[in-house]
This record gives structure tokens, C-alpha cells and sequence, in this order.
């Protein structure tokens, strides 16, 4: 008869026994039968293969140190016109969906503006499985549909194809915890919990001024140019006698492809330098602010090949990467959380205030024809300056001439982020105070002295 002892050795046996041969089959290539013959460095390999293939079909653009500008010259030939700096922004966000935080962007304006022109002319540059791109949807169609939304952006071609504050309420959720987790009722009425997966972008358009504020403070709002000179450039680019050339996008798509491969993850050395000279005048900067950073990634991402790494494969962002991103969208920030006036609305408001010291009020068509512009594009114009407060309405009847007069003054724009030489600073003497936590200093970009 077995001891206890022995019995207790007889289960370490067997125990020990089952964890080797667990370990065995945990390193065996996964998918793969135990018989074959592949190793497991072997989808290494083929990642590696594939990498080298992508490269040598976009090597010439992956080494350029401006692919930016290498875009818009592209985007040129297929007759985008006058929509430089909201063509980039819409390609960097594209290019977040690789990010653990991809962001989002709602671009804005009158019908027939070329929203969704625009969007679409970003978007040939990238593969289809960038991308998910929908008109419009049912209520629960996030739900139940079975296209990966995985690292991808979702693309809505106008914001009422959301049909409903539910679904609006789901595709909320989606990006905000990147992922939907709903309970349904079956036929049987039993329940059953369907999931969703993200992360995930979103890219819309629409006609409307505002959207949902839970919306706008999780997005970046873009709005198409609407001044004369813009217009201007428009219909000269559809007046010119040669069709525009249809652009040779599989160079484009095969850096895309070389980028999906990986290393993907950026490390920024110097976003506490950044943070701290934030103007934090608003708590809805935070959102903003995270968008600022991973565009910044996304920008040092698509110049992989020109980027540092760490010894552990991080591709290190550079203060270039950040000065790129300052110029695209500084403005924006600050009239996200309303610390900037628009252009087109300080504009606006400005003439209303001139055509105003007779003491008269100003209507629409009075200030169409001083700022020459359309009627339909001034209205949307005042209905911003009203929304913020510099511009006020005292005929309160629907149907009526508008009689328009000035409201608050317009503030002074305030810088929120700071400027690249402002960084560039912080980050200097943050490296100095530590040296062996930083890189080398970039005070020679930048034109300062030491």
C-alpha cells in the first residue's frame, strides 16, 4: 500500500510531467501541426520577407525627409485645390489607426463644398484595409456587423448617417473605450453579449455647425475654406484644360503596407516638456492634447525609415515631428476649447461691426455683398458668431430679415500650445539636467545658440 509521501510524489511527477509538454506546444508556431517542419522563427521570417518586399517598392518615398509635401503634390494631380493643411491632418489621422489611441476628425462645411471629395481623394492613398467607409447605417448595425473595425477607421460620408442618439451613443463608446459590449435578446429570449473590438478612428463630414459636445471634445473639427480666393482656385482647377492626371498610388500603398508591418510604437522623449508649457486654460485640453501627441507619432511613424530606435525597436520622435504638427493644428486647439476665433468668423464678425456704427442693424444681404461672398455661406458664417457669443440676432421670428448686432467683443487669440522653439528650449535644458536620459539636444534645428 502507497504511502501519502509517496502518492504526493507520484502527482509532482505528473504535474511536472504535464507543464513540459505544455511548454512544448506553447512554442510551437501557432496554427502549425506538431509534425511540420517549420520552426518558430518562422513567421518572423516571413514578417521579415514581407517587409523587404514593401520596402523595395516605396523605398524612394519611405527615405524622403518630407513625405508630407511629397502628399499634397500628389494630391495636387487629382484636383484637390486649396486644401493643403486639412488634406495633411486627414492623412496623419488615417495613419493613427497603427496607435493604441487612434484619432478622430469631423470635417466641416456647406453642401457642395467638397467635404466628402476631399476625404475621399485622402483616402485612395491608403489600402482598403486602412479603412472602413459607410454612407450610412442602421441603428445597431455596429452591433451586429462582422467587418473588423480593428485598428481601422471607420469612415461616416455624412454625419446624419448616424441615424439615432442610441447609434450615436455606440460609435461614442467605440472610440472612447475601443470597444462595444451590448446584451441583445435572441429569438429563443435568452441573451447573449456580442463585443465589438477596437481601437478605432472615426472620419465624418457634415453640413452642421455643432455636433454632439460629447462629439466634438473626442475629435478634431476641420472646416472646408470658404473665402473668395479659395473659390477662386477651385473652379480654376475644374476650368483647366488638362484632365487631372490620375495619381500612381502603389508606391503609397506599399509604404502603408511596409509601416503595417511594423515597429509601429513612437516614443516621444520630450511630451513632458511639451505638457508643461501647455496654456492649460480648459480642461477639454485633454483630449485635444492626447490627439496633438499621437499625431505627432503618426508623423514620426510615416518617417520611420529617417527615425531613431531604442535598443527595445521604439521608432523616437523627433521636435521636427512636433514643429509639423504645431503648424497644422494650433489654430484648431484653441478654437476647440474656444480660446481662438476662426478666420472666417473673426472676419465676419468685423464687418458686422463696421456696417453696424450707424447705429443700423445689419442684415444678411447687406453683409453678403461687404464681404462678397454668397449669401448661404455668410449665413453659416453669423450662425457660428452667434453660437459663440460676438454676434447677436433681435429678430427672434422664423422667416424674418435678420437683424444682426454686435455681442461680446473678440477676445485676443491665445497661443495654447507651444511654439516649437519653445519646446525645443524646455527639452535642452531638461537634457542637460539629465544627459544620460536623453538624446542628443536638437538646439542646432533650431537655430538657437548654446
Amino acid at each position: 500500500m502507497k504511502t501519502h509521501k509517496s502518492k504526493l510524489h507520484e502527482k509532482l511527477v505528473d504535474l511536472r510531467t504535464h507543464y513540459r509538454n505544455q511548454n512544448r506546444t506553447s512554442k510551437r508556431v501557432r496554427g502549425t501541426p506538431a509534425n511540420s517542419d517549420a520552426t518558430p522563427q518562422q513567421p518572423e521570417k516571413d514578417r521579415k520577407s514581407k517587409l523587404r518586399e514593401a520596402f523595395q517598392r516605396c523605398s524612394s518615398l519611405a527615405r524622403q525627409p518630407d513625405i508630407l509635401s511629397a502628399f499634397v503634390t500628389q494630391l495636387k494631380a487629382n484636383g484637390v485645390a486649396g486644401e493643403k493643411r486639412n488634406a495633411e491632418i486627414l492623412f496623419l489621422v488615417v495613419l493613427t489607426r497603427f496607435l493604441d489611441e487612434p484619432a478622430s476628425v469631423v470635417v466641416k462645411g456647406p453642401s457642395g463644398g467638397g467635404k466628402s471629395f476631399l476625404v475621399e481623394s485622402v483616402l485612395k492613398f491608403f489600402p482598403s484595409e486602412a479603412y472602413f467607409s459607410l454612407t450610412s447605417m442602421s441603428e445597431k448595425a455596429l452591433i451586429y456587423s462582422r467587418e473588423s473595425l480593428v485598428h481601422r477607421m471607420l469612415v461616416i460620408c455624412e454625419a446624419a448617417g448616424i441615424p439615432s442618439a442610441k447609434c450615436d451613443l455606440l460609435v461614442r463608446t467605440l472610440l472612447s473605450e475601443h470597444f462595444i459590449k451590448y446584451e441583445v435578446v435572441l429569438p429563443d429570449r435568452t441573451t447573449e453579449v456580442r463585443k465589438r473590438p477596437g481601437p478605432t478612428g472615426l472620419i465624418q463630414t457634415t453640413t452642421a455647425e455643432k455636433l454632439h459636445p460629447e462629439n466634438e471634445t473626442r475629435m478634431l473639427s476641420l472646416k472646408i475654406r470658404t473665402s473668395h480666393e479659395h473659390t477662386k482656385a477651385v473652379l480654376l482647377a475644374v476650368a483647366t484644360e488638362q484632365p487631372p492626371t490620375i495619381p500612381q498610388l502603389e508606391h503609397w500603398h506599399a509604404l502603408h503596407q511596409w509601416l503595417a508591418l511594423g515597429p509601429t510604437n513612437v516614443r516621444i522623449p520630450f511630451s513632458k516638456c511639451i505638457a508643461e508649457n501647455v496654456n492649460a486654460i480648459d480642461v477639454r485640453l485633454s483630449r485635444s492634447f492626447s490627439i496633438v501627441l499621437n499625431l505627432v507619432k503618426a508623423h514620426a511613424l510615416l518617417h520611420r525609415k529617417t527615425r531613431r530606435r531604442t535598443n527595445d525597436g521604439l521608432i523616437v520622435a523627433e521636435l521636427q515631428d512636433y514643429e509639423a504638427v504645431w503648424k497644422l493644428v494650433k489654430d484648431i486647439v484653441a478654437e476647440n476649447i474656444e480660446a481662438g476665433v476662426a478666420p472666417s468668423v473673426r472676419e465676419t464678425v468685423q464687418a458686422v461691426c463696421t456696417l453696424h456704427k450707424g447705429g443700423k442693424h445689419v442684415s444678411l444681404t447687406s453683409l453678403s455683398e461687404h464681404l462678397d461672398l454668397h449669401k448661404s455661406t455668410v449665413s453659416r458664417r453669423v450662425a457660428e458668431a452667434i453660437s459663440l457669443g460676438y454676434v447677436n440676432n433681435l429678430e427672434s421670428r422664423d422667416g424674418r430679415t435678420a437683424k444682426l448686432v454686435p455681442g461680446e467683443p473678440l477676445p485676443e487669440d491665445i497661443e495654447i500650445l507651444p511654439s516649437p522653439k519653445t519646446a525645443a528650449v524646455a527639452y535642452a535644458r531638461t537634457a542637460k539636467a539629465h544627459p544620460k536620459q536623453h538624446a542628443i539636444s536638437k538646439r542646432k534645428k533650431f537655430g538657437l545658440k548654446h
